[in-house]
């Protein structure tokens, strides 16, 4: 395992702990605006990241696939946009990933568990 994987990882286990310790706190506390605002900050993050990615796509468009119309100048300077804007998207996953996957074992255990719980 080399070191930036190594450090990655701790990344995310840190994220993913200190993210679902703020959610079940704000749980057990009973904190119903806490958990709305955890809520609205997760589908805000979720907008952001998809706006800083340009979308959904992956790929970053070579300059001859830009419009012929734009110069050289323009055409670099979207691309180092769009490269700017992938690596912020990608920084932000750290957030949203465990923000997300906390907000999904909610909705199971609220609509699926505690139905068979009864």
């Amino acid at each position: 395992m080399t070191k930036a994987l190594a450090i990655k990882l701790i990344t995310v286990v840190v994220c993913f702990i200190a993210v679902f310790t703020v959610y079940i706190l704000l749980i057990k506390l009973q904190l119903m605006t806490g958990i709305k605002i955890f809520y609205i900050v997760t589908a805000g993050l979720l907008i952001v990241t998809v706006i800083l990615n340009g979308g959904f796509n992956k790929d970053i468009p070579k300059p001859e696939q830009l419009r012929d119309s734009w110069s050289d100048e323009t055409k670099q300077k979207f691309i180092n946009t769009l490269i700017f804007g992938k690596k912020w998207a990608k920084r932000l996953m750290y957030l949203l990933l465990p923000m997300l996957i906390a907000v999904m074992i909610d909705v199971v255990y609220l609509f699926w568990f505690s139905r068979f719980a009864k």
